[in-house]
């Protein structure tokens, strides 16, 4: 797909927006900046700048880094050919509001659930958060796309047997990974990103799910669909999740795990294998950078920002609890640019 020549003036307009992606060595002063208002001042000449003159506090922050990642969002699907592959990618957002809605629906949420919602639903998806809410409330869900409205009838059915808030999770991941599978099988390259993240993924429950005394039965339900490591794989480690895990695993995973486990044991935190995971993934598409002609770079710089974004957000929640500046730089994902 990467001679795509329908792709050759979008593609033209990526790499300019790549230019613009902040660097590494932007992310360490912003790391070693002294207060939240010092990273925003940093920020100034980047991309978010132009939104800073209308944030009153730092602490509003999130805002600004919703309304970037929407308009990256709708600026991918607009430069798109191939909406079946974007929109894949906002309904990944549509798949997460569900799950938020549905979650609190069968919780005992004691939050104001209004504000708490709307704080938490995100845009960019292929439905407004706003009229997401109202269908789902009305119970609506046949004016749903189609991907979404078959996942609640399922979360009803096995909810009739099982009210298990983490059936919410399995559900509803399930159909997502899925779907991504099922839209992303075709390009070798996505494919090759989807399959670390649905491996990786599956690593990080397996042993988070260990570490809860979960059983075969819940890990079967939750393994998700379409990694190149299979079910049996983790099944035959469950008795000793973290030794035995590690030398099943392929050498592309077997180091990035065991630090991640060292990690953990050491600090009893689940952050550094979260990080190693990230990049290892985001690498991935390492090579749409030679593509010329193709959908790859539209959905590497979406991915590339989502990653940019998350640093962002990381580092101004720290400035904002005291964080020391060795800590945020410990915790920050390799940018793409």
């Amino acid at each position: 797909m990467n001679d795509d020549t329908r792709y050759t003036c979008a593609v033209g307009k990526i790499r300019a927006l790549e230019a613009r992606l902040i660097r590494k060595e932007k992310f360490i002063q912003m790391c070693d900046a002294d207060s939240a208002e010092d990273v925003l001042e940093l920020l100034s000449d980047t991309d978010y700048g132009s939104s800073l003159s209308e944030l009153k506090n730092a602490g509003d922050f999130e805002d600004i880094l919703k309304s970037e990642m929407r308009d990256v969002i709708n600026l991918t699907s607009f430069l798109s050919n191939d909406p079946e592959l974007t929109d894949v990618f906002r309904l990944k957002i549509d798949f997460n509001n569900l799950k938020l809605l549905l979650k609190i629906k069968h919780s005992s949420f004691v939050e104001d659930t209004t504000k708490f919602i709307d704080r938490h639903l995100m845009e960019g998806g292929l439905v407004p958060p706003e009229r997401l809410k109202k269908l789902f409330e009305s119970d609506s869900i046949g004016e749903l796309p189609v991907e979404l409205s078959p996942v609640i009838r399922k979360i009803k059915e096995e909810f009739k047997e099982n009210n298990a808030p983490q059936l919410i999770d399995i559900i509803i991941d399930n159909e997502l990974f899925s779907l991504l599978k099922e839209r992303m099988g075709e390009n070798y390259l996505l494919e090759r990103y989807l399959q670390r993240l649905i491996d990786l993924l599956n690593i990080k429950n397996f042993l988070r799910a260990g570490n809860l005394g979960k059983k075969k039965d819940f890990l079967e339900k939750m393994l998700l669909p379409g990694g190149r490591l299979e079910k049996k794989l983790f099944l035959a480690s469950i008795d000793d999740r973290e030794g035995s895990l590690s030398s099943r695993l392929p050498l592309e995973y077997e180091g990035l795990i065991s630090r991640g486990i060292k990690y953990y044991r050491e600090n009893n935190s689940w952050k550094e294998l979260e990080r190693l995971s990230d990049d290892y993934v985001l690498g991935a598409l390492e090579p749409a950078k030679l593509i010329a002609f193709g959908i790859e770079p539209l959905i590497t710089y979406l991915l590339a920002k989502e990653s940019e974004i998350k640093n962002i957000r990381m580092i101004i929640a720290g400035k904002l609890n005291r964080m020391p500046a060795e800590l945020l730089r410990a915790t920050l994902r390799e940018p793409y640019a």
